[in-house]
Order: structure tokens, then C-alpha cells, then sequence
């Protein structure tokens, strides 16, 4: 098979992710205590008050830092805010499938992209407004740029 219909075929394995994980995605559960935090904190004003605000806390800002740009973009609206897990989760999908492909082959890389989008913990962290989906993200982008470097 050629490299573009292995794209192709990621295409559409982003695009079950994105109907499994945007299905219901403002109702499927309503927010809770810790979506309400960081929503609290992507509310602060500046990205300068976003730090500060998630200072004391014990996870880094960055996540907070985007979701604030996000809901200056979107609106605050469940819906808005849920999306951006979900495209991060799309994100590291993507980048799933190039491990998957560089470490064993393109079929490799589609099952693995596959398995993940569809796996019942990323349904659940995959759409909640916590930075969740952006670790699972960092983490396999460390993966791929270590196999590149290696």
C-alpha cells in the first residue's frame, strides 16, 4: 500500500476517534469539581494570572495557559472547552500511529492509533476540561522524538 493511502486510512481513524470522543461531548456527563477548577483557572485574565493563580497547585500551567487562549477563542461553553481535549487526543492519536510506523510498519501504526482512540480511558480523560490528554500527549511525543533520536 502506498504512504498516501495510509494516510488516508489515518484520516479516517482520526475521524472515529473524533465521532466516538465528540459524541454527547456537553452532555455525556455534567462538569465536576475539577473541570470547575480548571475552567477557574483559564479565567484569570492573563496568562501571567493563570500562573499565578495555579502556582500552589501541583500541576504545571502550561495546560491552563492553553485552555485559557482556548476559551478566549471558543467561548465558554462546555462544548467549547471539552473540544480542545479531544484535539489533543487527536493529536497524540497521530502521533501514535508515526511511532507505531517508524517502530514497526504502517499497519502497526494504524492498530496502535486505533486501539488508542478507542481505548475506554482516553473516552473518559479524553473529554474532560483537565489536563489529562495534554500529558498523554508529551508523553508520546517524548516516545517519538527519543526513537527518531535513537
Amino acid at each position: 500500500m502506498n504512504p498516501h493511502r495510509w494516510m488516508i486510512v489515518m484520516v479516517g481513524v482520526l475521524l472515529v476517534g473524533a465521532g466516538v470522543l465528540m459524541q454527547d461531548l456537553a452532555t455525556y456527563e455534567p462538569l465536576w469539581v475539577d473541570e470547575g477548577w480548571s475552567i477557574a483557572a483559564a479565567e484569570q485574565g492573563t496568562l501571567i494570572d493563570v500562573t499565578e493563580f495555579v502556582a500552589a497547585d501541583v500541576h504545571p500551567p502550561l495546560y491552563f495557559q492553553i485552555l485559557a487562549v482556548w476559551d478566549a477563542l471558543t467561548g465558554r461553553t462546555i462544548f467549547g472547552l471539552r473540544t480542545l481535549s479531544v484535539l489533543i487526543v487527536l493529536l497524540s492519536a497521530a502521533l501514535v500511529y508515526k511511532l507505531g510506523r517508524d517502530v514497526m510498519n504502517p499497519y502497526a501504526g494504524v492498530l496502535a492509533a486505533l486501539l488508542f482512540v478507542l481505548h475506554d480511558l482516553i473516552g473518559v480523560l479524553g473529554r474532560e476540561v483537565r489536563q489529562y490528554p495534554l500529558t498523554q500527549f508529551m508523553a508520546v511525543l517524548v516516545m517519538v522524538l527519543y526513537w527518531r533520536a535513537w
